[in-house]
């Protein structure tokens, strides 16, 4: 099934109805029931619907877990951000995030958990989340593995400040379709980069610019474009990099062509493609 951006979201049914299925006890009589079944025919309504929610929620997982442990190793914790401004994701109330480890290119992923989820609060036909995960992927001596500074890094405030657009604008995926690969500038990220590679990164201001959606062309194991297998609707998994100010600028006075010519400047090196790092070349 492909993607369709939008959902209607659910009230609970009995919520709605809770005050039309009572008794009229001054008359002794029960009042007419809304539907053949009653409120046994709500209830039974409401428990399919939790059960089919449950069931693709599982699938939906395993999927991801299956196509993220084919990427490298895949650590058994996960990583949550409980900042309370973030938007709430389609069944989590905060996001969360995995660490994969890349041995064969030396690089650490850490990718989104959830965005991809169904949602909790959808009549009708369901699909899986937002219809994308997104990552960033880093070399192993840039980020730390113990999960209080992961939350420090550079490459977890800007993935989850992605991952926060994405939820609160909901249709990010019909943008990326459109347009392949996007842009945007970050707050909030500037402060994790060291002292030394900020003024690289961040002009007055304070905002770093991101490329969304470099493809991986890497000959061995490239990260696919897609999550295979999921129950409700295609998603895909998204490349966040970290762009330098002169390429930033690129974007912000060519606009669509910057970009196109950006990622093809990128392009040239595929090894790197998709990887963000502080130590890296211009590419302008």
């Amino acid at each position: 099934m492909s993607y369709h951006p939008s959902v209607p979201r659910k009230l609970s049914l009995l919520g709605c109805f809770g005050c039309c299925l009572g008794t009229d006890e001054s008359q002794g009589n029960d009042l007419e029931p809304l539907t053949r079944g009653g409120l046994a025919g709500f209830r039974e309504q409401e428990q399919q619907l939790n059960d089919t929610l449950t069931m693709d929620l599982a699938r939906s997982k395993q999927s991801r877990r299956a196509a993220y442990s084919k990427l490298g190793h895949l650590h058994d914790f996960s990583i949550d951000d409980t900042d309370e401004k973030m938007a709430k994701w389609p069944v989590l109330p905060h996001p969360r995030f995995r660490l994969i480890h890349r041995a064969a290119s030396k690089t650490i992923i850490l990718v989104s958990d959830g965005l991809s989820d169904p949602f909790d609060d959808a009549v009708g036909t369901n699909v899986n989340g937002f219809g994308m995960e997104f990552y960033v992927e880093t070399g192993v001596s840039e980020i730390s593995l113990d999960i209080t500074e992961i939350k420090r890094s550079w490459q977890f405030k800007l993935l989850s400040t992605v991952c926060n657009m994405a939820a609160t604008h909901g249709g990010i995926r019909q943008i990326v379709d459109s347009l392949s690969v996007l842009s945007t500038e970050a707050e909030g990220v500037a402060e994790a980069i060291t002292p030394d590679a900020r003024n690289v990164f961040s002009g007055p201001d304070n905002r770093v610019g991101a490329l969304i959606g470099l493809s991986d062309d890497r000959a061995h194991l490239p990260i696919p474009p897609y999550i295979d297998n999921m129950p409700l609707s295609t998603v895909k998994l998204v490349n966040v990099k970290l762009i330098q100010l002169p390429e930033l600028a690129m974007i912000v006075n060519r606009g669509a062509e910057g970009r196109a010519l950006l990622a093809d400047l990128f392009a040239a090196n595929a090894s790197e493609k998709t990887v963000s790092s502080l130590i890296r070349s211009p590419v302008v």
